[in-house]
Formats: structure tokens, sequence, C-alpha cells
């Protein structure tokens, strides 16, 4: 009964998770051979398979922003990003082609809402600002609730408070 259908669907779900990984495969592949035959020419856009992209968030108290910087393990550089989040841009989407593509891209973000969202990115990256091939790397990433919000340093309030209550 109910076991028979849970199977199915793991079933399925281990095969589609197969032609996946097996187009994936084939994808290497194919560059591979385009690289043994052209030589360097004709895989202009192939990135290095160890290539990672890091996101972090970081709060620009003089621009009153939030700055998304994503930054690439190598030489690699970025050519588009595209940022899906609600409650963070008109059109719920934004786009940015930095120029020139840098290895380093800094998104500035002013959200409108003090709303924890999640942030689906997506970045294309090549080997060059001039290759014909991107990576698409898809992560997603969390705008915390109070992210506009500033540290105070307790020190820099160096004002002595002038009045008192006494009981």
């Amino acid at each position: 009964g109910g076991n028979d259908a849970k199977d199915h669907e793991a079933y399925r779900e281990l095969m589609a998770k197969k032609q996946e990984l097996t187009q994936e495969l084939n994808s290497y592949q194919e560059q591979v051979k385009q690289f043994k035959q052209g030589g360097k020419d004709s895989v202009q856009g192939i990135i290095p398979t160890d290539t990672k992209l890091n996101i972090s968030l970081k709060s620009n108290k003089a621009q009153g922003t939030v700055e998304l910087h994503l930054m690439t393990s190598n030489y690699s550089v970025i050519r588009a990003v595209v940022i899906f989040a609600e409650h963070l841009f008109d059109g719920e989407a934004c786009m940015l082609h930095p120029m020139p593509p840098s290895n380093n891209v800094i998104v500035q973000i002013s959200p409108a809402k003090d709303v924890q969202t999640n942030m689906n990115i997506k970045a294309m990256a090549g080997l060059s600002s001039n290759s014909v091939q991107y990576h698409v790397f898809e992560m997603n990433h969390t705008m915390p609730k109070f992210a506009m919000y500033h540290v105070v340093d307790s020190y820099s309030q160096k004002k002595i408070p002038e009045g008192y209550c006494q009981f």
C-alpha cells in the first residue's frame, strides 16, 4: 500500500538525479574533448572545477545600504548576477552586469522593510570578460530581518547624562 508509493517516489527522484548527473558528466566530457581537439582557444569559458562562489553580507553605514559581496575563489570573473527575493526589490528581482567583469562584485541593497527574506542568487562566471561559455552558480542566502541596522559602540557615546533621578 503506502510503502509502494514511497518507494516509487524515491525511485523517480533517484532516476531524475541520475539523469541530471549523466547530463553534467556528458557536458564535462564534451568540454574536455573540445579542449583536446582545438587547444586553449576553443574553450575560453571553462572555469576550473574547484571554483567556488563566496557570498557575504556587510552593512554599509555611509551609504545606508546592505552590501552583498560575491567573490570567486580564483581568477574567474563574474559576468552577471541575478537575485530573486521577495520584499527587497521592485519586481522581486535585481540584475547586475559588472563592468568590467571582476572576481569580486558588490551589490548594494536597500530593503524597504525589516523582513527576513531568502535570496536566490544566480551568478554567471567565466574565465575572462570575453568568455563564450559561463558556469552558473546558484545559491540561496538569507537576508536577516534587521540587516539595515548598525551596531553602536557604547564608548562612542561620550556625552555624560546631564540629569538624574533620585528615589
